[in-house]
């Protein structure tokens, strides 16, 4: 135990934590660093011996109970709320008027829709509050205390700060508590008081980590192993649970991105719908018109004014979808998050599970000390250090097992074993080699560890069979074997305490000092022979938990995407910076120093977007975070307009996954995880995020496609009505009564017998007819012109409302269907453009409205001798006639604009529409038109109406979808020469506002971070690229020469790795100023270019010769080439290890300044002299296009595709450059 007791203290002095099988990456770190990343020393507590029922009184008066306080807002309010939003105040108010005119009919229809949407909104919104259920539920409200002197079993909601506990295996931690020293001799003969806790449930790692007197227990850990006595620290709202909790709820309550930008569309319509709505009924006031005909009209309008089906469309499309990414392993809780994923335009990832694997794995690099040992010898030799014969105890013992050929174990027979013990920090195998046959193929056994026997005069000979002697022969013969050896595996430093050896102390430190650098662990392995001699350093085993084998590609696919992927760990930061290198994110990763914190009273800081904005920003990544860096983290890019996602998995990363604009759950996250997520995924890894995300953008296409038609139509409705009840009063269009007049009744009279008994109402006079001698009258009441008996022409147009609802029910509910349809997911994060929008919704209303006020003009004046109608053959229309008509022809031309709506800026046919779409728009047109057809004889809503088809002329149906055709393609062109304009001209900055990688941001005054966010995915995208070109073209080269292991050896001893060809710290500054990642690179491909051309010439030489003369040549080939990039890969780390240029380097960007709205192009600058990116990056792609030319053809479209990526990746870089250019001055 003396030994052992030296190894603790010598560890605690050098501040190393042991590397405990159970200790985990993250979970050790945040256990062991203060919330700036320091080493945190142990706590100086009091220890408690227990409370008395008095001072628990007291103490629960100032704390209150241990319990997770919940805000929680009554469910039947929050379906209320859904009641008195704005477009349902719109539905309330035409609700409340169908009831004061008794239009029952119209009324239920208008209540049903309104608690439809209301149902829909409701169910969301109740999603809010199961975070913090979840957590409630989570814990377990038991606990072991000791009050007055005695232990008690109690609900853990009783205890209060200062309660003694009793914390042992199996249990569970009911608050936060600090671990008491024992200074018992049983305790301190295993290196004082320790428990294993299993910390799953708060960070979703499945290793337990051993914790020590002094360390932190958290309220939501469970015991797994050992038992200790520990002090209540914080209770209640104070635990790590309980700011989790707080945290949820400060999350809460906002209006998600799709409710905004809805909200958005119906002020707007509102605000247009109450305009115009009470300029007309004043307008009909004013002219005589009955109060209740004036209200009926504004009902209409109003009705035509709300977007009623919107929500309603907007939530099955998204339903929809989310079963279509439920394929992908995405379950999506919160529909709304679908349109925040595809905005997305930043990700911060957590890293263990989510990039890498979640599991230790043996590196290939093993230093050694002995010559002639390897890697398999070396997990040999750990594995006897292992019971190999029985199941892993922990991680370690799983690494190594899960590495190993247990094969080669046969022939040792294990004599005793030491399993790991917290006082020496390793743990040790005595064995025997005892050799015989194989127990399944019956061969014989062969030691599997020659190197012992090539060494054995370095170690004692005296231990060998045979004395010296045989030693000096074991030395010569690589099968000797000693008769008994032990060895031992551990921490390095604790394991270099063993030997008095100081030069394999010297060379084993330097090289834990090269992998520290890297973030790669280690675990030591010491051999001695016999039972206590003296301990020889055999090496390293190198491990680390690596990334997905999809990772890299990954992150590089989300880049091409526009989303910038941030890594955000609790592990150490040299770890996350080797893997951050590795996947390349860059790095430039930050420790917590670097972070904001919470206020005092647990609120968000008011600054925190303005002070923090910039750092959060520009950084790849944060390493040694706490849950409230996380939060604090995705809380500062929000506020400066991203569009956040987060990924985790425990009850840690519960609020950040609350907060973020999309929380995804990965595979395997806790319960509270996954009830405060928005996405739960069902598959490991960020490929599932990557998919989702695509998807997410279709589904966006087709939602924004229908709320384009949605506008569209609402504006040729609400405009259609005002202006026909100012210029089109059907009294100036009825047919003209030309007759006697009987001036003493008021009457017309019959021409032939002079009798007015049949004249049913009351003429006007209109005009005098001096040829006939009669003045001409129109009587309100002439049969003939409604085409119903006793119909009047009333003075202003107007449609029943049940013709409104079936437009929009008809139209809108078949149009769920467009969920289905055939899109384009863009390549950059969706933004919503809503001036583009309502501008394009404009024009194609505009040419609908225009198109119906042309025919209902026409169909009036149908009655006239000039009328258009009557020119072209067509017979006068009776007022029903005209009523169902202008129905007939609004459903149409609605139905059409939304397929001239889906393909944007180009025509109709450019893009093929769905079957589902095609079928739903017919059925939807089919019945439409049987509707105008068949429609009954008589009033509806007091309004004539009667069927197209019902009467002597029959064809009007069939002329009216010829009209509306004709009318499609002129709106169709209309809106193709509306996007041409707007582009040509950059209305509204739609060319560059996709370059602004900021969601609500289309121009650099929408926010402060928008310049710097130019440009700040595309220049990593366009280095990663370069970068996966230069190595494929090696691999070419080296290939080709059949020397990749050669070429692999060259590059390794030079030290060239990927990172080597990163953008030093000082020049990653964000945005544009990121570049020029290819300075430099084309001279390095260029030369690798020339060699690939050397290479292929030898092998033409290679093919050419013969025997002998064969083989040299491939021989020379190699070496020539092995040489070359050796040299060649030299020069490029000399070149990066150059001063960093300054920010800005090998930009040219033409300066711009902005007046009256016009951009005017002034003079250039030059931030450095030297060759423009745009310029180097042909280049590079010249240079890999004439590398497709010398190789072989099965090599050709490997590195067609090579060239193409980079030309994409240089143009979109470019396209970022012109964005920035523009808004530079001289200044």
């Amino acid at each position: 135990m003396t030994e052992g007791k030296s190894i603790k203290e010598e560890a605690k002095a050098e501040g190393i934590r042991a590397i405990h099988p159970a200790g985990s990456q993250e979970n050790e770190k945040e256990g062991a660093s203060d919330e700036h990343g320091a080493k945190k020393e142990k706590k100086e507590f009091v220890p408690s011996a227990g409370l008395t029922s008095s001072e628990v009184l007291e103490l629960r008066r100032q704390w209150g109970r241990n319990e997770v306080e919940e805000k929680k807002t009554p469910s039947w309010l929050l379906y209320a709320r859904q009641l008195y939003q704005p477009m349902p105040i719109m539905i309330w108010i035409a609700v409340v008027i169908e009831a004061a005119i008794q239009n029952w009919a119209d009324f239920a229809i208008l209540i049903g829709i309104l608690f439809t949407n209301a149902t829909l909104g409701w169910y969301e919104s109740t999603k809010a509050g199961d975070a913090v259920a979840a957590l409630k539920a989570s814990l377990k409200p038991q606990a072991t205390a000791k009050r007055d002197g005695k232990w008690i079993r109690l609900d853990a909601t009783e205890l209060v700060p200062g309660d003694l506990v009793l914390l042992g295996s199996g249990s569970n931690v009911p608050a936060d508590c600090i671990i008491n020293p024992d200074h018992s001799e049983a305790a301190q003969a295993h290196g004082g008081p320790q428990i294993d806790c299993d910390q799953a449930a708060l960070t979703g790692e499945s290793l337990p980590v051993t914790l020590y007197a002094g360390d932190d227990v958290k309220m939501g850990s469970t015991v797994v192993r050992g038992e200790v006595e520990a002090t209540v620290e914080f209770t209640g709202r104070y635990t790590f649970f309980g700011r989790t909790a707080a945290m949820l709820q400060v999350s809460g309550n906002e209006l998600g991105h799709l409710q905004k930008i809805l909200l958005t569309i119906m002020i707007v319509l509102v605000v247009l719908s109450l305009v115009l709505c009470f300029t007309a009924f004043g307008y009909l006031l004013g002219t005589g018109e009955r109060v209740k005909e004036a209200i009926s009209f504004t009902v209409v309008l109003l009705v035509a004014s709300i977007p009623i089906a919107i929500e309603i469309v907007c939530t099955t499309t998204l339903a929809l979808g989310s079963r279509q990414l439920s394929k992908h392993g995405a379950i999506v809780t919160r529909l709304a998050a679908i349109e925040d994923m595809a905005g997305l335009n930043m990700l911060c990832s957590d890293k263990t599970g989510t990039l890498t694997l979640n599991k230790m794995v043996i590196q290939e690099t093993t230093p050694v000390l002995f010559p002639g040992l390897d890697q398999k010898q070396m997990l040999v030799t750990a594995t006897i250090a292992t019971k190999w014969t029985e199941p892993a105890r922990d991680a370690l013992d799983t690494l190594v097992l899960g590495s190993v050929d247990l094969d080669l174990m046969h022939g040792f027979e294990l004599i005793e074993y030491h399993p790991f013990d917290p006082a020496i920090k390793r743990t040790t195998g005595i064995v025997r080699w005892v050799g015989g046959k194989h127990p399944e193929t019956g061969a014989e056994l062969s030691f599997p560890l020659p190197f012992l026997g090539q060494n054995a005069m370095l170690m004692d000979p005296k231990l060998y069979p045979g004395g010296p002697a045989a030693a000096k022969s074991a030395a010569a013969n690589a099968n000797a074997t000693p008769s008994i050896f032990r060895v031992t595996k551990g921490a390095p430093h604790v394991l270099m305490a063993l030997t008095d050896d100081e030069a394999s102390k010297e060379a084993l430190e330097g090289c834990i000092r090269a992998l520290g650098e890297r973030g790669v662990r280690a675990l030591a392995v010491a051999f001695g022979l016999g039972h206590d001699g003296p301990w020889h350093l055999l090496g390293l085993l190198t491990f680390l938990d690596p990334p997905r084998p999809d990772t890299k590609e990954t992150i590089h696919k989300a880049m091409s995407y526009g989303v910038d992927v941030k890594m955000i760990t609790g592990d150490h930061l040299l770890i996350a910076k080797e893997t951050s290198r590795t996947l390349g994110l860059g790095t430039n990763i930050q420790d917590p120093s670097h972070l904001p914190s919470m206020g005092e009273d647990g609120k968000i800081p008011k600054d925190l977007g303005k002070r923090y904005g910039r750092i959060v920003m520009d950084a790849d990544g944060f390493a040694q975070v706490f849950p409230d860096h996380k939060f604090l983290i995705v809380e500062t890019l929000r506020q400066n307009g991203f569009a956040c996602g987060m990924t985790g998995d425990g009850v840690n990363d519960a609020p950040a996954l609350k907060r973020a604009d999309v929380g995804i759950a990965v595979q395997g996250a806790t319960d509270a995880a996954r009830a405060a997520a928005d996405i739960v995924l069902t598959q490991p890894g960020l490929s599932t995020i990557v998919d989702g995300m695509v998807v997410a953008r279709q589904i966006f296409q087709r939602m924004q496609n229908f709320i384009n038609y949605r506008i569209a139509a609402t504006l040729q409705l609400l405009c259609f009505f005002f202006i026909a009840v100012f210029a089109l009063k059907p009294t100036d269009y009825a047919p003209v009564h030309r007759g006697p007049f009987d001036s003493s009744t008021g009457c017309l009279m019959d021409e032939a017998t002079r009798d007015c008994s049949g004249c049913p109402g009351f003429p006007f006079f209109i005009e005098s007819d001096a040829k006939n001698g009669y003045p001409d009258f129109y009587c309100s009441r002439d049969n003939n012109a409604g085409g119903v008996e006793g119909v009047e022409w009333p003075s202003f147009f107007s449609l029943p409302v049940i013709m409104l609802m079936l437009i929009t029910l008809l139209n809108d509910g078949t149009l769920i269907s467009v969920g289905y349809d055939h899109v384009k997911p863009s390549p950059m994060p969706e933004k919503w453009n809503l001036k583009v929008l309502f501008l394009v919704s404009a024009v194609l209303g505009a040419v609908a409205c225009g198109s119906s006020l042309l025919l209902l003009w026409a169909a009036l004046d149908s009655w006239s001798d000039d009328g258009l109608f009557r020119k072209w053959g067509i017979s006068a229309m009776p007022y029903g006639h005209i009523v169902t008509m202008i129905y007939l022809k609004v459903s149409i031309s609605d139905f059409l604009t939304l397929f001239s709506a889906r393909t944007h800026d180009g025509f109709f046919w450019s893009a093929r529409p769905s079957p589902i779409l095609v079928g739903a728009a017919g059925l939807a047109l089919t019945i439409s038109t049987i509707l105008g057809c068949a429609w009954p004889k008589g009033k509806t809503d007091g309004i004539p109406t009667l069927g197209l088809a019902r009467g002597e002329y029959t064809m009007m149906p069939l002329w009216i979808w010829i009209y509306c055709l004709v009318w499609w393609i002129i709106q169709d062109g209309a809106k193709v020469l509306c996007y041409h304009l707007m582009r040509k001209f950059n209305v509204f900055n739609i060319n560059n506002a996709a370059s602004i990688n900021l969601r609500d941001a289309n121009n650099l005054g929408d926010a402060p971070l928008a310049r710097a966010s130019i440009g700040m995915v595309e220049s990593k995208l366009l280095h990663n690229t370069v970068d996966n070109a230069m190595s494929k073209v090696e691999r070419l080269i080296a290939k080709r020469a059949g020397t990749y292991c050669a070429v692999s050896a060259a590059m390794e001893s030079a030290g060239v790795a990927t990172s080597s060809r990163t953008p030093s710290a000082s020049a990653q500054g964000s945005g544009i100023q990121r570049a020029s990642p290819v300075k430099g690179v084309s001279n390095h491909l260029e030369r690798l270019s020339k060699k690939l051309a050397e290479v292929k010439k030898q092998g033409e030489i290679q093919r050419a010769s013969m025997g002998p003369a064969e083989k040299a040549a491939r021989d020379k080939a190699a070496l020539t080439a092995a040489d070359s990039i050796k040299k060649i890969q030299i020069e490029d780390k000399e070149a990066v290890a150059a001063p960093a240029p300054p920010p800005g380097f090998g930009l040219k960007r033409p300066s711009w300044t902005r007046s009256d709205s016009k951009a005017k192009k002034k003079t250039s600058r030059d931030f450095e002299e030297g060759p423009e990116p745009d310029l180097e990056m042909d280049r590079v792609v010249k240079v890999l296009e004439v590398t497709a030319q010398n190789v072989e053809d099965d090599a050709k479209e490997e590195v067609v595709m090579v060239v193409e990526e980079v030309k994409v990746a240089a143009e979109r870089f470019k396209k970022a450059q012109q964005t920035a250019g523009m808004y530079y001055d001289n200044n």
